[in-house]
C-alpha cells in the first residue's frame, strides 16, 4: 500500500537523475519508469557484450539476466521486473529474484490494499498463478483473466479443466472452462469463462460466463444465475447491498441488472465498465444512447454530452461527488467532468486523478509529441519530454510531477495556487 503522506510534499523542484550520465555503461535502454513517490526513475539496460540488469538513478541491479522485461512498481514503490536465467524466469523485486523458477512469466499484477505481488505463470506446460514467490499446485492446460483480490489474500483466472483434442467441438460445447481460486477450480464448468471479480473481503468471487452457443450469464461461486442472456460484460460486487452488478444484453439492448434482475430500467446500445463511487451511494457506466453517441449514464440517467469515437477510463472523485472520463471525437481527446467538456482537443488525454477533497481534478496530455498537464480546466505553463501521471498532496494543494525535459529526469512539488494563478 501507498503511504503518500509520508512524501516529500515540501514545494520545489530538483533534478533526481540525469539519463545521460551512465549511457556509457549500456548498449540500450527501455523506456524509464518513475516511482510513485517520484524519488527514482529506473529502466531495463542492455549491458555491452553482456546481459540485461534494471538501472535506477546511477545505480544498476547488481544481478545481471539473460532477459529482462515488464519493469513496474508496486503500489508501496518497490520495483518488479520480470527476468530470465538459464533459460528460466522468474519475478525480481528491488534486484532480489524469487527462488520458484518457470518456463516463462508474464502479467504481473498487484494487490492495491496489501503488498501481495502475483503474475501468470506457465510451469512444466501448465498454467496458473504464482503469488509472493508460491506457484499454484494445480495448474492447467489453459488459463488467463489473472486476479488478485484487493487485500491480496485471494487469486483466480479463468482455467481450462478438460482436455480438448483438435475439432472436438462435442467436448467444447459440453464446457471444459472454469474459474479457480488459489489454484482451486469451480464444480461447475462452462463453455466460456471471462472477466472475474472479487468482492471487498475476497471471500466471493464472480465471472461471466457462456453456457451454450448462444447463452450467456453471470457466475457466482460457481453458481451460475438463473437468468439466461444475449450476452453479458464484466461483473462487479455492490459495496453496499453484496449484490453482483453486470449489463446485460436482452432483445437487442443492454440493461444493467443485479443479481440476474434490471437494475436499471432504461435500455441502451452499449452497456460497460459500471463502477461504484467509493461510498457505494452512486453508480455510473459507460454506454452508448445510439450510434456513435458515447457518453456516462449515472444512476441510469445518462450525460447530455456525448462523443462519437469511445469514451474511457471512467474514476468518480474520493468523496464519490464528481466524476471524470476522456472521450475521443474524431482524433482530438476531451476531458469530461460532471457531465461537462473540460478541456480538450488533445492528441491524447490520460485517466483523471482527483485531489483527495475531491474538489480539484488533473489530466496527463499529450500535445504533438509533448506532455503536459491540465489542472480544473487550466493546461500547465510549462512541457516536458514525458510526463507521468500526476499526484495530488494530502491537503489537496499540492501536486507531485514527475517528469522528463532535457535529458534529465525531475521531481517537482507545485502549488496549485501557481498552476492555478
Amino acid at each position: 500500500m501507498s503511504n503518500f503522506s509520508a512524501w516529500d510534499w515540501k514545494p520545489g523542484s530538483r533534478v533526481v537523475a540525469d539519463l545521460s550520465a551512465r549511457a556509457a555503461d549500456y548498449e540500450w535502454r527501455e523506456e524509464p519508469i518513475a516511482s510513485p513517490d517520484g524519488e527514482s526513475v529506473a529502466c531495463i539496460v542492455k549491458q555491452p557484450d553482456a546481459g540485461f540488469t534494471v538501472l535506477v538513478n546511477d545505480e544498476f541491479w547488481e544481478q545481471e539476466f539473460e532477459k529482462a522485461w515488464y519493469l513496474r512498481h508496486a503500489p508501496d514503490g518497490r520495483l518488479t521486473c520480470l527476468v530470465m536465467s538459464e533459460d528460466e524466469w522468474t519475478v525480481a523485486v528491488d534486484g532480489q529474484p524469487w527462488e520458484s523458477r518457470f518456463g516463462f512469466a508474464w502479467s504481473t499484477v498487484f494487490a492495491p490494499k496489501s503488498s501481495a505481488i502475483g503474475v501468470a505463470v506457465q510451469l512444466d506446460g501448465k498454467y496458473g498463478m504464482a503469488v509472493d514467490d508460491q506457484p499454484w499446485e494445480q495448474m492447467y492446460e489453459n488459463a488467463n483473466n489473472w486476479l488478485l483480490s484487493d487485500d491480496g489474500s485471494h487469486s483466480a483466472a479463468a482455467v481450462q479443466v478438460k482436455s480438448l483434442g483438435q475439432a472436438d467441438i462435442d467436448t467444447f460445447a459440453k464446457g471444459v472452462f472454469s474459474a479457480a481460486i488459489d489454484g482451486e477450480a469451480w464444480e461447475q464448468n462452462f463453455v466460456s469463462v471471462w472477466s472475474l471479480a472479487f468482492n471487498s473481503d475476497s471471500s466471493r468471487l464472480a465471472a461471466e460466463v457462456r453456457l451454450s452457443q448462444y447463452e450467456y450469464t453471470i457466475a457466482v461461486d460457481g453458481k451460475p444465475w438463473e437468468q439466461i442472456f444475449q450476452s453479458v460484460w464484466a461483473p462487479c460486487f455492490n459495496p453496499t447491498s453484496g449484490g453482483v452488478v453486470a449489463p446485460a444484453r436482452m432483445g437487442g439492448k443492454w440493461f444493467l441488472c443485479e443479481d440476474g434482475r434490471k437494475l436499471w430500467d432504461k435500455p441502451f446500445t452499449q452497456l460497460w465498465s459500471q463502477k461504484f463511487s467509493p461510498g457505494g451511494e452512486r453508480l455510473a457506466a459507460i454506454v452508448a444512447t445510439g450510434l456513435g453517441h458515447w457518453t456516462v449514464a449515472v444512476d441510469g440517467q445518462p450525460w447530455e454530452q456525448s462523443f462519437n469515437g469511445v469514451v474511457m477510463d471512467l474514476t468518480f472523485s474520493p468523496n464519490g461527488r464528481s466524476l471524470a472520463c476522456m472521450g475521443k471525437d474524431d482524433n482530438a481527446w476531451w476531458v469530461m467532468v460532471d457531465g461537462q467538456r473540460w478541456c480538450g482537443g488533445y492528441d491524447r488525454a490520460f485517466p483523471p486523478q482527483f485531489s483527495p477533497d475531491g474538489k480539484h481534478c488533473a489530466v496527463r496530455l499529450d500535445r504533438g509529441g509533448r506532455y503536459s498537464l491540465c489542472v480544473d480546466g487550466k493546461v500547465y505553463s510549462e512541457d516536458f519530454d514525458m510526463l507521468w501521471d500526476p499526484t495530488f498532496g494530502p491537503e489537496s494543494d499540492r501536486i507531485l510531477i514527475r517528469a522528463i525535459k532535457d535529458g534529465k529526469y525531475l521531481r517537482r512539488v507545485a502549488s496549485l495556487g501557481d498552476i492555478l494563478g
